[in-house]
C-alpha cells in the first residue's frame, strides 16, 4: 500500500485522544471504551502489513512502530494554514464535568465544549508546536505527543516549547531554565489547546503541493 493511502486509512480509523499521564500528551485510539470495536480496527491495520505475521508474539508493538512511522510522514508531508476549523466532539465521551485532566501534577484541566461539534481555531503557535511534536510507539500504542516530553528531549518540556515558538529561554541564576509561574500558566494553557490543534490537523490537512 502507497504511503499516502496508509496515511488516509489511518486518518479515518484512529482518532487523537488526550492522555493525562506525567506532563499529559496525545495518542490514537480508534473508539475510546470500546476494545471489541478496537480490537477489529487494529486487525484491519495489521492485515495492511502482510509481512507482519499474525501469530508474531509482538506483533502489535511492530504494528505501532509502523504506524508511528506513517503519523510522522503525515505531519511531515501534509499541511494546514492558521484558521477556524469544526472537529467533531468525540471527547464529551470521557470528560467530567466539561473537563479533561491536563497532566499528573493537577495543573489547569482542558475544557471540552458540549456540542457534538464545535469551531477551533488553529494558529501559527499551535502549528509551531505541531512540527516540534515526539512521536513515537510506546506499548503497542501510537503516541503523536509522547507524555513525558511532548515537544522535544526536555522533560522540563516549557523549554522546548519556548524553542518551538521562538521564545526566549528563561533561565535561573544557575544558568538552568526557569520559567515564571505566569509563563507555566500561559504554556499550560497552549499545551491544553494542543489536543483540538491537532485534532484539526488529523482532520482537515491535505498534502503539500510540489
Amino acid at each position: 500500500m502507497a504511503n499516502t493511502d496508509m496515511i488516509e486509512f489511518l486518518r479515518t480509523s484512529m482518532h487523537p485522544y488526550w492522555n493525562p499521564s506525567e506532563a499529559g500528551g496525545i495518542y490514537l485510539l480508534g473508539v475510546v471504551n470500546d476494545d471489541e470495536a478496537n480490537g477489529a480496527i487494529l486487525l484491519k491495520l495489521l492485515a495492511l502489513h502482510p509481512d507482519i505475521a499474525t501469530d508474531q508474539p509482538d506483533k502489535w508493538e511492530v504494528l505501532a512502530e509502523r504506524l508511528a512511522e506513517a503519523a510522522r510522514r503525515f505531519f511531515e508531508t501534509y499541511e494546514l494554514g492558521p484558521g477556524s476549523y469544526k472537529i467533531d466532539n468525540y471527547h464529551a465521551a470521557v470528560a467530567e464535568n466539561g473537563e479533561l485532566q491536563l497532566n499528573e501534577w493537577g495543573d489547569a484541566s482542558i475544557k471540552v465544549p458540549t456540542e457534538a461539534s464545535f469551531i477551533f481555531t488553529v494558529t501559527e503557535e499551535h502549528l509551531s508546536l505541531i512540527k516540534s511534536m515526539n512521536i513515537r510507539a510506546h506499548y503497542g500504542y501510537v503516541e503523536l505527543m509522547d507524555c513525558k516530553r511532548p515537544y522535544g528531549d526536555m522533560s522540563y518540556f516549557y523549554s522546548d516549547m519556548a524553542d518551538a515558538l521562538g521564545d526566549s529561554l528563561q533561565c535561573d541564576e544557575e544558568g538552568k531554565p526557569a520559567f515564571s509561574s505566569e509563563s507555566e500558566k500561559q504554556y499550560q494553557a497552549l499545551h491544553g489547546e494542543m489536543l483540538f490543534a491537532v485534532q484539526a490537523f488529523w482532520d482537515h490537512a491535505s498534502l503539500k503541493r510540489r
